[in-house]
């Protein structure tokens, strides 16, 4: 199966891409937000803020009313449309602290791990504020900046905890917390669940790696100048099968990367499309190695990659 060149082009170092990332702890935490607000959203307009490639307007597109999904690169608004376009989802260009939509136009923001990666992130705030309606409701995650891995060159400001909550409550009267982290999760599954993708699976799961909440990846925050009554479920993805046979191997998958980086990879001016298959190879190593705790490593590795797609696809 021959890789999709736009791929790299979508800078699938930082954004979700299903087609690319399916079966991966990345896919698995950008689905459980997206899964959880499907409930906020039932008959509601809502804006999808940096909605990325699509998947995630095209799921809220089910319960809502009509989904506006605006991200700042044309090429990926491109994507969403060809990938993700549903009758009642309307895909735009646009910038976070300059939103192209009026005020009170909406009754739901999305906002997932967006204001981490704006450098007036308070602009951006008001502008949310501006396009949302008077009792509307505000969606937003962030990574936790005291347990999410150092030295993301996509990050311009990451918050703390009671950071966030300040900021937040000076826009909004009400704000409910909540938390999403990632676990090795044991399962035992019937044959019939074990070869496909399946949602809704009832599974009788046991906290038994309990963290404060200080400790989480990422805060999840609902946020509103009116009483906020709405509560979001549980919800959970198992992704990124831990293999004791694959962990073995990263070691071979590092040195090769290391190997890259010291041949001076930034350098290179010609591809072809085996040489992109590669980068995307790369890319789902590097992942993998992440999420196994090699973080320093995996992030500057990710920079490397980011700056092959460049030369390779100016």
């Amino acid at each position: 199966m021959k890789t999709n060149k736009n791929l790299v082009k979508l800078n699938i170092a930082e954004r979700m891409v299903p087609e690319f990332h399916a079966g991966t702890s990345i896919y698995g935490e950008h689905y459980v937000r997206y899964d959880a607000a499907q409930s906020l959203v039932k008959g509601k307009t809502v804006l999808d803020i940096a909605c990325g490639s699509g998947y995630g307007t095209k799921l809220l597109a089910k319960n809502a009313k009509k989904v506006y999904g605006v991200d700042i690169a044309p090429e990926v608004v491109e994507y969403a449309q060809e990938n993700y376009g549903v009758p009642n989802a309307e895909y735009l260009v646009g910038d976070g602290e300059s939103i192209p939509l009026e005020d009170n136009t909406v009754d739901v923001v999305i906002s997932f791990e967006t204001i981490e990666h704006i450098k007036h992130y308070t602009q951006f705030l008001e502008e949310v504020r501006r396009v949302l309606k008077d009792e509307g409701l505000l969606v937003l995650s962030t990574p936790n900046e005291l347990e999410f891995a150092e030295g993301n060159h996509y990050h311009l400001h990451e918050f703390k905890e009671q950071e966030l909550k300040d900021l937040l409550g000076k826009q909004y009267k009400y704000t409910n917390s909540y938390y999403q982290g990632d676990w090795i999760y044991s399962a035992l599954l019937p044959e019939s669940l074990v070869s496909k993708e399946t949602g809704g699976i009832q599974i009788k799961t046991f906290n038994l790696a309990p963290l404060r909440p200080e400790k989480y990846l990422y805060f999840y925050m609902l946020c509103s100048n009116r009483k906020i009554s709405e509560k979001l479920e549980s919800v959970g993805a198992m992704s990124q099968h831990w293999s004791e046979r694959t962990i073995q191997g990263k070691e071979a998958e590092r040195k090769r990367a290391s190997e890259l980086t010291a041949n001076h990879v930034y350098n290179l001016e010609t591809t072809n499309h085996e040489q992109a298959e590669s980068i995307v190879e790369l890319s789902k190593s590097l992942d993998s190695i992440n999420r196994f705790k090699i973080v320093r490593l995996a992030r500057k590795l990710a920079q490397v990659k980011s700056s092959l797609a460049k030369n390779f696809y100016k």
